[in-house]
């Protein structure tokens, strides 16, 4: 099961050497997530896609600094691979325009669509492809967390009393509250590159472990053995807890206002401050 120590040590690399910070380079990664969301907002593909995208622009990520081109550029790049991946292909001159769009509420500047325009984003768009596609040598057969937290689902919902509750409901309502917010962690999980260090169960956990604490809920150990390790035996304390400190570091600053919800130090960043856990 990878931990991802290696890659770490190659993605850091890349800022200190070209005297970027770690916490530059964080920013750019969560800016360029946030770019997909606004981008899918467009498009309206399941949440699967933008998860896709997300990872395949931390796979980029992890040879080249998003310093050295047009993070936004690349963004477009990653969603236009990913609808094609899950079959949900995206029309490339709309994705064009979407671009633009989006990139003049960043820049608020004057919208200017001349044709030639547009016909060079889109060769860029197709040159940046190929380039990426290349450098992760066609990999995306990618697997992700949420599987992992489905087959918790089922667990829980076998047991008959899996939970040690500090607050008012059913066992069905507590799952739903677990489940919910496991996932809407999962999503935020790639405005991080946690997703390049650790395997997609152990961030599954991650995740999970973040929603029990939320929802104050504690699961007891059956037979001794953790919560866990219910799936796998293989998922170990300490590498939950290494990813549950990547997780968290976005959510360390004071949250934005936004209009929608937003649970207690929870941050976001990016167009319009765009957070899953923000639109629960």
């Amino acid at each position: 099961m990878r931990t991802g120590s290696n890659h770490h040590l190659q993605h850091q690399a890349i800022y200190i050497t070209i005297g970027i910070s770690e916490e530059s380079e964080l920013r750019y990664i969560k800016e360029s997530r946030d770019f997909i969301v606004e981008i899918n907002s467009r498009f309206r593909r399941p949440n699967i896609v933008v998860s896709v995208a997300s990872h395949i622009l931390l796979m980029y990520s992890r040879v080249h600094s998003f310093s050295e081109f047009d993070r936004y550029l690349l963004a477009a790049v990653c969603f236009f691979i990913a609808c094609k991946s899950e079959d949900l292909p995206c029309e490339l001159n709309s994705l064009v325009k979407v671009f633009h769009e989006l990139k003049q509420k960043l820049s608020d500047e004057l919208l200017d669509l001349i044709e030639q325009k547009l016909k060079d984003t889109k060769e860029n768009i197709l040159k940046l492809e190929l380039a990426l596609l290349q450098e992760i040598n066609f990999d995306l057969e990618i697997e992700l967390p949420y599987k992992y937290i489905e087959q918790y689902k089922k667990i829980f919902e076998k047991l008959e009393n899996p939970f040690t509750s500090f607050t008012i409901g059913t066992k069905a309502d507590k799952i739903a509250e677990i489940i919910k917010y496991a996932i809407l962690y999962c999503h935020d999980s790639f405005m991080t590159p946690i997703s390049l260090y650790f395997h997609p169960l152990i961030i599954a956990c991650c995740c999970l472990k973040l929603a029990l604490e939320y929802a104050k809920v504690i699961i007891p150990d059956l037979n001794g053995i953790p919560w866990y390790k219910w799936v796998s035996n293989n998922v170990e304390i300490n590498e939950m807890m290494k990813a549950k400190a990547g997780l968290i570091r976005i959510y360390a600053k004071a949250p934005l206002k936004t209009n929608g919800f937003s649970t207690n130090g929870h941050h976001t960043n990016g167009i319009n401050g765009v957070s899953y856990l923000n639109k629960a």
